[in-house]
């Protein structure tokens, strides 16, 4: 194998993990965005019933929503190149995280 072809190999490899990133943090966000909604909508019937159940449930899942965002953010970052950035969303999703336990 020659250099051309390994260079040619490289490079669509290299266009393959990019394409899978972007695709996995809009999957991401827009799961996020999803959980959320759902999390208000049963925060919303938790506080008319008067279930705290129900709404601590709520509340866990806007946190998982917004670490899951944040993770999407982490993963946008580091696609494009901005690792530092990449870490600090993953270190804010990952204090997110831990106000859920």
């Amino acid at each position: 194998m020659n250099l051309k072809k390994l260079g040619k190999k490289f490079h669509k490899v290299r266009k393959l993990g990019n394409k899978m990133a972007k695709k996995a943090a809009l999957g991401m966000k827009k799961s996020a965005s999803v959980i959320g909604a759902g999390s208000q909508v049963l925060g919303v019937a938790g506080a008319l019933t008067g279930q705290p159940e129900l709404v601590a449930a709520a509340e866990a899942g806007m946190l998982g929503a917004e670490a899951l965002s944040l993770g999407g953010s982490a993963v946008e970052k580091a696609r494009t190149g901005d690792v530092l950035g990449a870490v600090r969303e993953g270190k804010q999703a990952q204090k997110t995280l831990k106000k859920i336990n």
